[in-house]
C-alpha cells in the first residue's frame, strides 16, 4: 500500500505506518472472519489472506528493517547505547511475554471470551457483558488462539509494546536530538504500567499507544505535505484503530480529529479522515448496536436501552470501569500530568510514573509554536482530560503517556541547550535512577515468568503459583474430564479461560438475567433453560444469591456430587497471600 502511495519502506517512521495498516487490516479481516458459521477457519483464512498480502512485500519489508540497524552504525556512542539498552530490555520483556497466560483480566474475558466465540460461536454473550467490550484490538487475540497459539497470541500484544517504543522516540526526535529521544523510549518501556501490558497483562490495550503516537506523526506529515492523501488514510487508521479498540479510544480518536482540523483546515481531507477511521473503527459499535441496539452498551442504556436491565450488573460494571466515580474539576486536572492515584483500585498496574509531573515546568519552557508541539498538546491535553472526565481511570491514559514522555525528556534537554548545568544533572540524574528502579521493578515483577519462558520452571507449577483461581479449574476440569461436552457447569469465579468444559459464569456481577428481584425458581428455570447441570460451590454461595441456592438444596434440586480444596490468593496476588476454602459440585436435578 505505501508502495502504491510512492512512499518507500526506507525510514523507520515507514515501517510504523506500515505496521499500522497491517495491523488495523488484520483486525478488520477476522471481524468479517468471525461472521463465518464455523469461527476459526474464518479467522484463520482472515489470518492467511493477511500473511499473504505480506508475504508480496516481505523482502523489502526485512531490507528496510536491515537498513534501519544499518543506520545505528552512524549514531554517536551514546546513542547506540541508549538503542542497545532498550533492545535489551524489549528482549527480556518478550521472553516474559512468553510465559503462560496469568494477568487477571484476561484470564477473565480479554482471552477467556474469545476463546469462547472460537468453541461456541459468534454471538451475544449474556453470561459475561464484558463481551460487549471487545474491541478491535481483541481480534488479535482470536486470530493467535484460532491458529491454536496462546504465544503468538502474546507475542502480537508484546509487539505493540515494542512498536509503541520506537514510535515514542521517533516523536521525540522532532523537538531533541542525541540520547534523549532513546530514553524517552526506555523510560516508557520501564513504567511499571507499561511493562506489565507488554509482558504478563494480557491485555491488547498497549496497540492504542502506537496508534497515538504514529497518529501525530501521521498528522503532521499530512500538514507538512498540504494534505497529502496517503498521510490522511494512515491518520485515518490511527484514529479508527483507537476508537475500535475501546469506548475510551473515542476520546483520543476525537482528540486525533481536532488536531487535524486545527492543522490541516480543509472540508475535504477532514470528511476522508472520519470517513478512513469510521470504516475501521466501527465494527464493535455495530456489533453491539445489533445485538442490544445499544452501540456502546453497557452505557448509555438510559437512551439507547436495551429494554431489560439489570441494575446489579450495571452498577458493578460503573464501578470497576471508574465511571461511577466522582470527578471534581481538581481531580480531572490531575489527569494531564499522570498525577491521578485510583484510592478504589490501587495496584501495581495503576503507576504511571512521575516523570511527566516532575518535568511539567520544563515542557512549558520547550513548547515552541510549532506544528510537531500543536498537535502533540492538543491530543495529549484533549485526551487526558477527556479520560479523566468521563471514566477516571488513570490507566487508560497508557495511550498519551507516549506523548507525554517524549514532552518531558524533550524538556529536560532544554536545561543542557541552556546551558544550566546544576539543573540539567539533577535531571539527568533522577531520569537514571527511574530506568534503574524501573528496570529492578521489571526484574523482580517478571522474574517467574521469565523462569517458565526459559524452561526453568514448569507449566503447571507456575499456574499454580501464579494463576488465580487455578486451582478451581483443575478441580472442575478433573471432575467432568469424561462428561458430554453440551452439558454446562455455572462457576462462580471469574478467572475461567483454563476451563475445558462449556461453562456459565455465575458471578453476581456477570448474571444479566437474574438480580436481587429474582427468586428460586427463577435461578432452577435459568439453569434448566442453558443446560446447566453442575454448579461449583467454592466455600459459600454468592451473599445475594445464597437464599436461592439454599431454596433449591432443600428442594433436593442441587445435590453434592464431588468435593475438593483449592489454594488460591487472599487479597491482592502481589502480596502472595494464599487461603484453603472448599470446593463442591452440585448436581442440578
Amino acid at each position: 500500500m505505501l508502495r502504491g502511495f510512492g512512499i518507500e519502506l526506507t525510514r523507520a517512521e515507514s515501517v510504523l505506518y506500515a505496521l499500522v495498516v497491517g495491523v488495523v487490516a488484520l483486525e478488520v479481516f477476522v471481524t468479517a472472519g468471525e461472521l463465518a458459521p464455523d469461527v476459526r477457519t474464518g479467522a484463520r483464512a482472515a489470518v492467511g489472506a493477511i500473511c499473504l498480502l505480506g508475504l508480496f512485500e516481505s523482502v523489502r519489508l526485512a531490507r528496510a528493517i536491515g537498513n534501519l540497524f544499518s543506520r545505528l552504525r552512524e549514531c554517536t556512542l551514546w546513542e547506540k547505547g541508549a538503542a542497545s539498552a532498550l533492545g535489551a530490555i524489549l528482549l527480556v520483556e518478550g521472553l516474559a511475554a512468553m510465559a503462560p497466560l496469568t494477568g487477571s483480566d484476561a484470564l477473565h474475558y480479554h482471552f477467556t471470551l474469545p476463546a469462547q466465540i472460537l468453541r461456541e460461536g459468534f454471538r451475544a454473550n449474556w453470561f459475561d457483558p464484558h463481551s460487549f467490550f471487545l474491541g478491535l484490538s481483541h481480534q488479535l487475540i482470536l486470530a493467535g488462539l484460532a491458529i491454536g497459539s496462546e504465544r503468538l497470541a502474546l507475542g502480537l500484544i508484546f509487539m505493540g509494546g515494542a512498536a509503541s517504543a520506537l514510535a515514542i522516540v521517533l516523536v521525540a526526535r522532532q523537538w531533541v536530538s542525541g540520547v534523549w529521544p532513546w530514553l524517552a523510549g526506555i523510560c516508557f518501556v520501564l513504567t511499571p504500567v507499561v511493562f506489565w501490558q507488554i509482558t504478563t497483562s494480557g491485555a491488547p490495550d498497549i496497540w492504542m499507544a502506537l496508534f497515538t503516537a504514529v497518529g501525530v506523526l501521521a498528522i503532521q506529515r499530512a500538514a507538512q505535505t498540504e494534505g497529502s492523501f496517503p498521510y490522511v488514510v494512515f491518520a485515518g487508521c490511527c484514529a479508527g484503530g483507537l476508537a475500535g479498540a475501546k469506548y475510551t479510544g473515542l476520546i483520543l480518536a476525537g482528540a486525533l480529529l481536532c488536531a487535524f482540523v486545527i492543522e490541516l483546515r480543509s472540508a475535504g481531507r477532514t470528511v476522508a479522515f472520519f470517513l478512513i477511521a469510521l470504516a475501521t473503527g466501527i465494527w464493535p459499535y455495530l456489533r453491539n448496536w445489533r445485538w442490544t441496539g445499544n452501540p456502546v452498551f453497557p452505557f448509555l442504556i438510559e437512551r439507547f436501552g436495551p429494554d431489560h436491565v439489570n441494575q446489579d450488573v450495571i452498577g458493578a460494571i460503573l464501578a470497576d470501569t471508574g465511571a461511577a466515580d466522582p470527578k471534581s474539576i481538581w481531580r480531572v486536572l490531575q489527569f494531564p500530568f499522570f498525577a491521578a492515584v485510583e484510592q478504589n483500585h490501587l495496584g501495581f498496574w495503576q503507576m504511571l510514573g512521575p516523570l511527566v509531573l516532575c518535568f511539567a515546568p520544563l515542557v512549558v519552557m520547550a513548547v515552541k509554536g510549532t506544528r510537531s508541539w500543536r498537535i502533540a498538546l492538543v491530543v495529549w491535553i484533549l485526551g487526558t482530560i477527556g479520560i479523566g472526565a468521563s471514566s477516571g481511570m488513570a490507566r487508560f491514559t497508557l495511550p498519551l503517556l507516549s506523548i507525554a514522555l517524549a514532552a518531558a525528556l524533550a524538556g529536560v534537554a532544554v536545561l543542557r541547550d541552556r546551558g544550566w548545568r546544576t539543573a540539567y544533572a539533577m535531571a539527568s540524574t533522577l531520569v537514571a535512577a527511574y530506568c534503574v528502579l524501573g528496570f529492578c521493578g521489571l526484574l523482580v515483577y517478571a522474574r517467574p515468568a521469565l523462569a517458565v519462558a526459559a524452561g526453568m520452571n514448569s507449566r503447571e507449577n507456575y499456574l499454580r503459583e501464579r494463576a488465580p483461581d487455578f486451582y478451581a479449574t483443575e478441580f472442575v476440569n478433573e471432575r467432568l474430564a469424561s462428561e458430554a461436552a453440551g452439558r454446562k457447569v455455572l462457576i462462580p469465579l471469574a478467572h475461567t479461560y483454563y476451563l475445558n468444559h462449556a461453562f456459565v459464569n455465575g458471578k453476581k456481577e456477570e448474571l444479566w438475567f437474574l438480580d436481587s428481584s429474582s427468586g428460586a425458581a427463577d435461578l432452577y428455570d435459568f439453569l434448566r433453560r442453558n443446560n446447566v447441570e453442575w454448579v461449583l460451590r467454592g466455600g459459600d454461595y454468592p451473599p445475594n444469591q445464597r437464599a436461592l441456592y439454599l431454596s433449591l438444596e432443600s428442594q433436593g434440586k442441587l445435590l453434592p456430587c464431588g468435593s475438593g480444596v483449592a489454594q488460591d490468593f487472599s487479597g491482592n496476588r502481589i502480596g502472595g497471600d494464599r487461603s484453603v476454602q472448599p470446593l463442591t459440585m452440585m448436581c442440578v436435578k
